[in-house]
């Protein structure tokens, strides 16, 4: 656990309390999914199309949660791309 390791052993608490970043160090990647999604799509040319797609799906995402509504049973999650990047 990284966030113990920078504190001296006097610092440390007796009792540990375990974070979600203990085990997923991404944990909170959702919170700058925007700018994830840009990034990951940067080196691909002309699929603009696949880009505004997911950024739709984004949006639905964070609607459905404002309203408290599992996205998972209702979008899809998971998506293969096929064909070499860049072409049509």
């Amino acid at each position: 656990m990284e966030r113990r390791a920078v504190l001296t052993v006097a610092e440390r608490p007796v009792d540990v309390v375990f974070h979600p970043e203990d085990f997923d160090p991404d944990y909170a990647r959702g919170e700058s999914g925007s700018s994830n999604l840009a990034k990951i799509f940067e080196d691909v040319v002309g699929r603009e199309d696949v880009v505004e797609k997911m950024q739709h799906l984004q949006e639905v995402v964070w609607a459905y949660r404002r309203n408290g509504i599992d996205p998972a049973d209702q979008i899809p999650t998971n998506f293969v791309f096929s064909g070499p990047p860049g072409k049509l």
